[in-house]
């Protein structure tokens, strides 16, 4: 059987187990750890209410959860970009892209590990915007 969640202008249908997104986190969190002996830090992008469960759990998988979104609003995540070219910022920043700025974010909710936690991020009881252009520059 399937049970029908509702997004933000998405519905999904998900087994009637336990099983969400945080859970997909955690297993491949254990697949990382099967094929590495190297420390992975881990961030989950999203900007959705189905991202939630994968925002809750971050924390305890020793890594955080990052909402984009430019209205504030209930989360999990610790962490907040207000729009995707945001998001591209961010990322590009951890790959050392020198190109210059991208127009959009295809992928904006994926499972991204990176290797060491940035040190511009601090950690607070709620979600804090992140300013992209730190990360830039």
């Amino acid at each position: 059987m399937l049970r029908k969640t509702y997004g933000k202008m998405v519905y999904e249908l998900r087994p009637s187990v336990d099983w969400h997104k945080g859970k997909a986190v955690e297993w491949l969190m254990e697949q990382f750890s099967k094929n590495s002996s190297e420390d992975i830090f881990p961030v989950y992008i999203g900007d959705d209410v189905t991202d939630e469960d994968a925002f809750a759990i971050m924390g305890g998988l020793g890594g955080v959860g990052i909402i984009v979104s430019e209205t504030a609003r209930e989360t999990s995540a610790r962490y907040g970009l207000r729009n995707p070219a945001e998001v591209v910022q961010f990322l590009e920043h951890f790959i050392g892209d020198d190109r210059a700025e991208s127009t959009h974010a295809s992928s904006v909710g994926d499972f991204a590990p990176i290797r060491a936690a940035p040190a511009q991020m601090s950690r607070s009881a709620s979600a804090t915007t992140i300013n992209a252009r730190e990360f830039v520059s």
